[in-house]
């Protein structure tokens, strides 16, 4: 018997370093190309973390702002303070961008599996693990940097120290810095997090799990502490206080303040719009999701439901029993979700820390029924993860070669090479007039344009909005203008046609051609 407990000791061993090798390399293979070119939010993290590092400030001029203006409703700023030692060591370069998202959804791994062992169902952590290592979502979000798809690692890592806490509960200290963390992620889950919390410690005190002591005050006053910023924040930019400059950080006031978003008459609505995106696995939104292999797989919202019931069944019997389970502890991160998913209209992205949730509820669904399968065909678990392999060597074969090119269309690449050689070729006399459609942050990112050069110069097309234009920034121009001997431009390959005259130099670069007579 204990031969046999060995053995099987050894294969799970072997198995979580299989699926923990794997799920790395497929996240951080190639990954300054694939996808190919950066994301307009991508290049505005990355020119934010690159200003911080080298000149202090932010792109609208704030020393260490808790939440950065940017397009001038804001933007999230862990993402790039995480780049910043990364820049400082090997530059501002697509992978070194990505890097903090790659890492983050890289220790996930790890951490689903720890948090799954908790759960006393080493079967079950392997199974989530292999999940969350082939799910399409999680490889796509794991390869570009949008700032707001940390917020999932993050609350998974405080998910994680929050169980650990019932073990022992210094534990506690370090769930609160993660949560806490989290709040500079997405400020979408500003209001979320406390009702997690809430629910989770209201959990824990009805199982008779949680005592006060030092450290449960200790990460109180962490989560305080992380939190007291984005209160001043939301006070500076409701009018109540002026805008704060410390020599610590700043609280700056945004150009719009999208507050508005949150809506409780649209909760129907938004409910329709969630579960329309569960069901399809997919919002038309090429960067978040495929329609060839949705979210999850082809059937993974059925495993999902599965799960589902089967937590809350468990749940239920577990409150009626007062038997604590950590498999529990993951219903409020998941309703959490859902509220998130109610209260705006929601994208993939926009409601993302239900994925994880989500991820966690297929495996135990999975694992449930190939459980059952296996009385009759012994073989069920080996035959459902050939299927599932499988299913993800052609995720993989489609996401380089078919997808590639198709995401590296949407993320525009070659402007970067364009901007480098528009910048060499003007020697910064020449005004460079740039066609509407390439997205400012690209060009202030590879142009490395200095920050101070940019506040004193920038100009906008539509100021106050949302979601501001420039037109007009340093030596470079935006807007559709007609070909001029005089200037230096950058334009989609489609508009090289309008060029006539030998005299005009054309070099194209993937999705971007630089025009202009030597």
């Amino acid at each position: 018997m204990k031969l046999k407990n060995l053995v099987k000791s050894r294969i799970s061993e072997i198995l979580f370093v299989c699926i923990l090798c794997a799920g790395v390399l497929v996240r951080i293979c190639g990954l300054g190309s694939l996808p190919g070119g950066l994301n307009q939010d991508e290049a505005f993290a990355g020119y934010e973390a690159y200003s911080l590092l080298h000149y202090g400030t932010d792109s609208s001029g704030h020393h260490m702002p808790v939440y950065f203006n940017s397009w001038g409703s804001g933007m999230n700023v862990l993402n790039s303070y995480l780049m910043i030692p990364f820049i400082a060591l090997f530059g501002a370069e697509a992978w070194v961008i990505r890097l903090p998202q790659c890492i983050t959804a890289c220790f996930s791994l790890w951490v689903i599996y720890l948090l799954l062992k908790k759960t006393g169902d080493r079967k079950l952590a392997l199974t989530g693990m292999f999940y969350m290592a082939v799910c399409p979502w999680h490889i796509m979000l794991s390869r570009w940097g949008l700032e707001s798809n940390l917020a999932p690692g993050f609350i998974l890592f405080g998910l994680y120290f929050f169980v650990l806490g019932t073990e022992n509960s210094k534990y506690y200290m370090l769930s609160a810095l993660f949560y806490g963390l989290s709040l500079y992620a997405y400020a979408t889950i500003w209001p979320i997090l406390p009702v997690i919390l809430i629910m989770q410690a209201g959990y824990l005190v009805y199982m008779k799990k949680i005592r006060p002591d030092r450290f449960v005050a200790a990460g109180v006053l962490i989560l305080a502490v992380l939190a007291f910023p984005l209160m001043l924040f939301l006070l500076v930019n409701k009018g109540y206080m002026n805008p704060v400059e410390t020599s610590f950080f700043s609280i700056p006031k945004m150009t719009v303040m999208r507050d508005s978003e949150i809506s409780f008459s649209a909760i129907p609505e938004n409910f329709k719009n969630m579960m329309k995106i569960l069901y399809q696995q997919n919002d038309g939104l090429y960067w978040n999701s495929t329609a060839e292999f949705g979210l999850y797989y082809k059937g993974g919202t059925f495993l999902a439901a599965a799960g589902i019931l089967i937590c809350f069944y468990r749940f239920a019997v577990n409150i009626k029993t007062r038997t604590f389970s950590a498999g529990d502890l993951i219903i409020p991160t998941f309703i959490g979700g859902v509220l998130t998913g109610c209260l705006i209209h929601v994208n993939v992205n926009r409601f993302n820390i239900i994925h994880i949730s989500m991820i966690i509820f297929i495996a135990v669904g999975l694992k449930t029924i190939l459980e059952q399968l296996s009385s009759v065909y012994r073989y069920s678990f080996h035959a459902a993860a050939v299927i599932y392999m499988t299913v993800f060597f052609c995720f993989v074969g489609f996401y380089t070669t078919e997808y590639r090119e198709n995401i590296s269309a949407y993320f525009q690449e070659g402007v970067e090479e364009a901007v480098e050689t528009a910048a060499e070729v003007s020697g910064g006399n020449r005004p460079v007039c740039i066609d509407s459609r390439f997205y400012y942050p690209k060009v202030l990112l590879y142009s490395r344009m200095p920050v101070t050069e940019y506040t004193e110069t920038v100009e906008y097309s539509n100021y106050p909005s949302a979601f501001l234009d420039v037109s007009r920034c340093g030596n470079f121009y935006f807007g559709n203008y007609s070909f001029d001997p005089g200037y230096v431009y950058i334009v989609p390959p489609e508009r090289i046609s309008e060029v006539s005259g030998a005299e005009w130099e054309v070099k194209e670069f993937g999705s971007a051609a630089v025009v202009y007579v030597p």
